[in-house]
C-alpha cells in the first residue's frame, strides 16, 4: 500500500459508492470507491475501500473524514492495511487416479481416495484407529 488506499468502517447500510465519492472528493482526486457487499445477499457490509490520487489526499481525507457523521453513522477513516499474509491452501490433491477408484496406497504416506468429482488425500494417520 502506498498510502493512498483507505479503509472506511462505521458506515450506514444505506451508503453507496456514489455517496463516498461524492463526501471524499472534497479532499483530492479519487482512483476508486468501493462500498463492500455480501455476494449473495448485495447487502453493504458496513465499510468500504476508498483509494485517492496520493498519499497527501488520502492523509487530508483521514484528517477531514475520521469520526465524522454521514447518513446517521460516524464513520472512521484510516489507512487501510493488509490483516494477514494472503496465503492458499491446498484443499484438494487432483490426481491421475481413475474416477472409480475406491482406494490406493501411494509411494508416499499418504491414501489416496477418488471420487468421481473430487479427488483429494488424507494423511495416513486419520486412516488409523
Amino acid at each position: 500500500n502506498p498510502g493512498n488506499n483507505l479503509h472506511v468502517s462505521g458506515l450506514s447500510t444505506r451508503v453507496d459508492d456514489r455517496d463516498l465519492d461524492e463526501v471524499f472528493s472534497k479532499f483530492g482526486r479519487i482512483q476508486k470507491c468501493q462500498v463492500m457487499r455480501d455476494p449473495h445477499t448485495k447487502d453493504s457490509r458496513g465499510f468500504a475501500f476508498v483509494t485517492m490520487e496520493t498519499a497527501d489526499e488520502a492523509d487530508a481525507a483521514i484528517v477531514g473524514l475520521n469520526a465524522t457523521e454521514l447518513m446517521g453513522r460516524t464513520m472512521n477513516v484510516e489507512k487501510a492495511r493488509r490483516g494477514r499474509a494472503r496465503t492458499r491452501e491446498l484443499l484438494f490433491l487432483r490426481t491421475e487416479v481413475s474416477p472409480f477408484a475406491s482406494l490406493s496406497l501411494t509411494s508416499r504416506p499418504l491414501l489416496s481416495f477418488a471420487t468421481r468429482s473430487y479427488p483429494w488425500t488424507v494423511p495416513r494417520s486419520s486412516q488409523e484407529g
